[in-house]
């Protein structure tokens, strides 16, 4: 018996966490992407979201707007 995978959409606050610290359940959690008993959903405006919030100057994360941009490429890529 095949299962299908549960449907998952990740907030923007899950990945602004995970930016954060990788020793939260937020970081944890994204671990989990690729894992076949997920599928993540995506869109266009969500995508754009996660980009425009990471690259807001008052949450003062280490990465740089290239390294925003690459992580939003390699979500674009594997959804």
């Amino acid at each position: 018996m095949k299962v299908e995978p549960i449907q998952v959409i990740i907030d923007t606050n899950i990945l602004l966490a995970a930016a954060r610290s990788t020793a939260g359940t937020s970081f944890r959690l994204l671990i989990l992407i690729g894992d076949p008993r997920f599928e993540i959903n995506l869109s266009v405006p969500l995508v754009l979201e996660y980009e425009a919030v990471l690259k807001r100057p008052a949450h003062n994360l280490t990465m740089s707007h290239q390294e925003i941009d690459d992580v939003t490429r390699l979500f674009v890529r594997k959804f």
